[in-house]
């Protein structure tokens, strides 16, 4: 019996970690959602691959055009209706952010990314496309506007997009990316949001050694 009761206890640990398992199995995988100012169309699919690489998430970016608002307020309200949102991140100039959310922007999971605030010209709008510059604050801003929007803090790590900036300078000094310490805290800050990650990327070793 006491033989029988000693590989009991071994077995729990195994049988602990396969019930986190299960749970986190139930738990919907988490989008994040960004409405795009039509003129930076040309930069959708980087911010896409910075957040999903960042931070495995699903990750909807939709381009609204200022002409109709209605539908790209439409869109935040669709996106807001949905638990498995934890960000809804609309990025436009600051005569149009305000506008397209106001009466919805009461929800903490909104984030307004205003181009003015980042340095970027609406003078230069039709340029943006092209603009690397404008590209690199664009996915910095949208990663750091979803890293804290899942409960993520400022990083001391220069490198990381975490890092506090105050001046723009700061901003086009500081990473890309998330800091490998930094990466670990999204599943625990989801998790404690009822969500999860996309399971993390599997790669298989070439076959020919390239």
């Amino acid at each position: 019996m006491r033989t029988i009761f000693l590989f009991g206890l071994l077995l729990l640990p195994v049988f602990f970690i396969a019930c986190a398992a299960d749970a986190d199995g139930e738990l919907s995988v988490a989008e994040v959602a960004i409405l795009l100012d039509a003129d930076l169309r040309s930069h959708k699919q980087a911010v896409e691959e910075s957040l999903a690489e960042n931070l495995r998430v699903k990750v909807s970016v939709q381009v609204y055009s200022r002409k109709d608002l209605a539908a790209a307020r439409n869109a935040v309200s669709s996106y807001l209706a949905s638990k498995a949102v934890p960000v809804v991140i609309v990025v436009g100039v600051k005569g149009v952010v305000p506008a397209l959310v106001d009466g919805l922007d009461k929800d903490k999971r909104l984030v307004q990314v205003v181009l003015e605030d980042m340095g970027v010209s609406e003078a230069g709008r039709k340029k943006w496309g092209r603009d690397k510059l404008v590209l690199s604050r664009l996915v910095k801003a949208c990663l750091e506007g979803a890293a804290r929007g899942i409960g993520m803090t400022t990083c001391p790590n220069p490198f990381c997009v975490l890092r506090k900036h105050e001046k723009i300078a700061a901003l086009d000094a500081k990473g890309r990316g998330l800091c490998p310490p930094c990466r670990e805290k999204v599943g625990p800050a989801l998790k404690k949001m009822g969500l999860k990650r996309l399971p993390a990327p599997q790669f298989k070793p070439d076959p020919k050694g390239q």
